[in-house]
């Protein structure tokens, strides 16, 4: 328990003026996308090329679909309803019918990985 308290002083002073809650545990968070509810939202978590976890709010702007169960392909992530592509880390759109690239993004929640969970900051 002392462990645990220390892990979290430790966390909290490193990543001071944000609230970060803990949303998966590190071994959980693969490649393929995997949605995970927090209170009223659902947030998508998985890693890019590089191993690091990346997390975005589970609505399309296109047309509100869902990204659950998703790949992450060359670091883009693609809408499975009309297959918009969008950028990670910032979300911003790359590729969809009818619409010019950088008009829409995802919305992207920072998050880290530190002591075998994956922490994300609900308020940015």
């Amino acid at each position: 328990m002392i462990h645990l308290r220390v892990t979290l002083l430790l966390l909290l002073s490193s990543i001071h003026d944000a609230f970060y809650v803990p949303i998966a545990t590190s071994l959980s968070v693969k490649k393929t996308a995997q949605s995970i509810k927090l209170d009223s939202s659902t947030v998508v978590v998985a890693r890019n090329s590089t191993g690091e976890p990346i997390a975005f709010h589970d609505y399309c702007p296109h047309r509100g679909a869902s990204f659950d169960t998703i790949s992450l392909k060359e670091d883009t992530i693609s809408c499975p309803y009309h297959g918009f592509i969008f950028d990670t880390p910032d979300g911003t759109l790359k590729r969809g019918t009818g619409v010019k690239p950088g008009c829409a993004s995802l919305k992207m929640i920072d998050c880290i990985d530190r002591s075998g969970l994956v922490w994300a900051n609900i308020d940015g």
